[in-house]
């Protein structure tokens, strides 16, 4: 049932009423002579004249004021065609009634009340019609906003379902917890060197595509598309519970979604004997509050968010090659999910002065075999612990197991630690040291490698093909 905006319609009723009240009271020589007329025809037609009671105009009174409480009380809840056909029933039970009076001897006027429930469902109708035309106009306005607003985000199903029903999202700001994806090409230019500019484009285009589709099935959206790199939402712009979940299972998705592009690649290049080069994509995920809504202009409808989580998925992720893995996840992403299978990488600062983070990296994409997984998270695991606790035996004797395994992909990590581990024997770490890297993520990502006591040269990161 719809239920409508009952204040203006109430009170236009209740207007009517009062209005319809003065008419009666007044009795003008008009609705006296029609009275008169009713009264003489009701008579003639009775077999005996019945009798005309004193409490006759409480009682016209009284099944108008009765009348109109039930039509301004449903009213809200109807169409006007329900409205108009209250109003039928309202008339009937005031015919009936006045008939049944007449039966029992009693000779009461239809005339006032008929014409004052007439009067009263008409405005009624009116109003409610008024409500829905502006309602439906309000709707279109909004739907045309929401097309606007997440014409280049979602996919055009997902656009045409939030227009049928626009209530479900709001243009307006609010404060909303999102699971926040930065994803971009490790090395553009590397990469984009050797093409033309239809080559770049159409590059450029299918890779953009590619993660859009894996970002929109998994309930995500797009916020941004510049270039080489994506920034997308999840638990936008409809609410979804699980959305670290789905942000970690659309990055695990998109660590081989280059496969067969890298697969054609690298077969053009053999051909032509020249260089292959791997397009890696480079995975930031950071969960946290931020703003939502239509940030941009009063103007262009464009739903999209702010907030500090932005910056750090951003930040992370471009730390990727640093790590030699394909996606970092933020500690509170991690903390959402349900299930997390992931080896903690490091700590990190996302600003001067703030406390380090933890960051982790999905062990899905290149540990299928569970029992393995669970082996090297543990060894990985007493590692991490050991080398925070400068217990750098233990953490050399972890490491050892883990680089046991052979998974290439974290080669370059382990090599990273190994560094760390031999420099901090050789040189203690300060007493404030809490086992991060030193400077912020940005520092870091201008340094590269940062070890407890002092900078080492940088680590490539560049993975193997088969990484």
């Amino acid at each position: 049932m719809n239920v409508r905006n009952g204040g203006p319609i109430r009170l236009f009723v209740a207007a009517l009423l009062a209005a319809m009240i003065a008419i009666r009271l007044w009795d003008f020589d008009v609705l006296q002579a029609l009275r008169f007329a009713v009264l003489g025809h009701l008579g003639a037609w009775l077999p005996s004249t019945p009798i005309h009671p004193a409490w006759a105009l409480a009682a016209e009174v009284a099944a108008v004021v009765a009348s109109a409480a039930l039509i301004g009380w449903l009213a809200p809840r109807l169409n006007p065609a329900q409205v108009a056909i209250l109003g039928a029933l309202t008339v009937a039970g005031i015919l009936g009634g006045a008939v049944l009076a007449a039966f029992g001897g009693f000779l009461l006027d239809p005339t006032w009340p008929l014409v004052s429930a007439i009067v009263v469902t008409g405005g009624a109708a009116l109003t409610v019609s008024w409500q829905d035309e502006r309602k439906r106009q309000s709707d279109e306005r909004k739907r045309q906003e929401i097309r606007i607003a997440f014409s280049h985000s979602l996919p055009p199903a997902v656009i045409d379902a939030l227009a049928v029903t626009p209530d479900l999202v709001s243009l307006e700001a609010a404060r909303r917890d999102l699971t926040v994806m930065s994803v971009h090409i490790r090395d553009p230019a590397a990469i984009l060197a050797p093409m033309s500019a239809s080559e770049t484009a159409a590059f450029l285009r299918n890779t953009q595509d590619s993660v859009a589709s894996i970002v929109h099935d998994h309930g995500g959206m797009l916020d941004r598309r510049t270039g080489g790199e994506i920034l997308a939402l999840f638990n936008a712009p409809l609410e979804d519970t699980a959305h670290p979940d789905h942000a970690a299972r659309a990055a695990a998705t998109i660590a081989t979604a280059l496969d067969p592009l890298n697969a054609a690649r690298r077969a053009a290049a053999e051909a032509a004997g020249r260089k292959y080069l791997r397009v890696h994509l480079d995975v930031g995920i950071d969960t946290g509050p931020c703003t939502v809504g239509n940030l941009t202009s009063d103007h262009h409808s464009a739903w999209t968010a702010v907030g500090p989580s932005i910056g750090v998925a951003t930040g992370i992720g471009r730390l990727c090659r640093e790590y030699g893995v394909g996606n970092i996840i933020g500690e509170r992403t991690v903390a959402g999910m349900a299930h997390p299978r992931v080896l903690e990488l490091d700590l990190v600062r996302a600003g001067s002065g703030t406390k380090p983070i933890r960051v982790f990296t999905l062990l899905d994409p290149f540990v299928a075999d569970a029992g393995v997984a669970g082996r090297l998270a543990a060894a990985h695991a007493r590692m991490i612990a050991a080398y925070r606790n400068r217990e750098w035996a233990e953490a050399e004797a972890a490491l050892r197991e883990c680089r046991s395994f052979r998974i290439e992909t974290l080669a370059t990590l382990y090599s990273l630690y190994r560094t760390r581990i031999v420099t901090a024997r050789e040189i203690a770490p300060p007493s404030g040291w809490e086992g991060d890297k030193h400077g912020t993520i940005e520092e870091i990502d201008a340094v590269t490698e940062v070890t407890p006591a002092t900078r080492t040269p940088r680590h490539s990161g560049e993975r193997n093909e088969g990484a």
